[in-house]
Formats: C-alpha cells, structure tokens, sequence
C-alpha cells in the first residue's frame, strides 16, 4: 500500500495515457483515495498496468540518474536517452564495432593511453592522433569509402527540409537523432551508411 502511494506522487506527470494499460495505471496514480491514503484501502489493477507503472517509475529513475551522472559523459552525447533501442547493423562484427565506439570503449579512443602509455597513440599513417575524427573523416585509406559515405549523407540532407548547410561530423554518423533536424527515415539512412563505412574499412573497432 505504501509503494503504491510512492508511485502515485511521483509518477503522476509521467503517465501519459496512450493504451489501456496506461489508463488503468493512471487511475490509480490519480486516484485520491490513494494518494491521501490514511487506512487500508483496496483496488483492484490489471498485471498489465502494473507493469507498465513499474516500467515509467524505473525508465525516468534511470533517465534522472543518466542526465546527473559525472561517469559515461562521452557516450551520453551520443545516447543521452535511456530505454530507447538502438538501430544496430545486420553484420556482427560492424555491430560489435559501432557498440563499442557508442560506449567509447574501442580501439581508437586512445586506449593506451588509459592503460599505460602518457600521450595519445599516432595513427599508423603518422599524420594525426588515431580516434575516431580522424579515422571517420581523415584517414586516407579509407578515402574511396569515405567519399561515397560523404556523398549519401549531403544528399539525405539536401533532400531534407533543413536550411542550414550540412556539415558532417563523427556525432551526426554516429547520433543523427540527437545531432540533427533529419527525419527519423533519414537517420535511418545516415546510420546504414555510417554501418556501410564502418563494413568497408575492415577494421574490427
């Protein structure tokens, strides 16, 4: 009875009402016999709504702690959303890759210099540090896949209804949702290309 009453005060806004569920469950949040409950008083829910009760309480929790927390910064530009399934690519490897650069946690990202070494490592070519700049948008050895990933992505965002001048950047390939205007069929296309680079290049990230 008192967990009920906790989630009626603080889940009252975040009910939104939109299948049956979620107005079972708003009722009992609403319901002023519940939030002002001074003896035992019984009524009567559905698992379903419960459930769905349980699962807002938990998803805003984890999104308040997500947006507050001094750990995960890096990754939290790019998925600053909890609960939200990503779109990952068909291929294993391509997907292992584009995870661990989600959670910066991949073979660029200076790893040395996390576990030992006290500068940042040079890419193989010796021009610039080895992260993910450099290897999305400078690396010369992918530069054929990389001018048609370049190509695919100004055309997604000349068709769009953006007025502003597309300028491609490593969050936009990776975060088109957070770091874009574009339609969420044209985030779709820039990820599947960002997936078609990461697949080309060969590399396991």
């Amino acid at each position: 009875m008192l967990y009920i009453t906790y989630v009626a005060k603080d889940f009252q806004d975040a009910l939104d009402g939109n299948n049956s569920e979620d107005l079972d469950s708003e009722n009992v949040a609403s319901s002023n016999s519940v939030c002002d409950l001074v003896g035992e008083v019984s009524y009567s829910m559905t698992t379903g709504a419960c459930k769905c009760l349980v699962r807002k309480y938990f998803t805003c929790h984890w999104q308040r702690k997500w947006n507050i927390t001094d750990s995960g910064r890096l990754t939290y530009e790019l998925v600053p959303t909890v609960g939200q399934k990503p779109q990952l690519p068909s291929r294993r490897n391509t997907s292992i890759s584009f995870v661990c650069i989600l959670l910066h946690e991949s073979n660029l990202h200076r790893q040395p210099y996390r576990l030992s070494a006290n500068t940042p490592q040079l890419c193989t070519c010796g021009q610039s540090i080895d992260d993910l700049e450099h290897f999305f948008l400078e690396y010369n050895q992918y530069d054929k896949a990389r001018q048609k990933l370049m190509s695919h992505i100004t055309d997604v965002w000349n068709d769009s209804e953006n007025s502003e001048k597309c300028r491609i950047s490593v969050p936009l390939l990776l975060a088109p949702t957070v770091n874009s205007n574009l339609s969420t069929s044209d985030c779709r296309t820039v990820l599947s290309r960002t997936f078609k680079f990461l697949q080309q290049s060969g590399c396991i990230l």
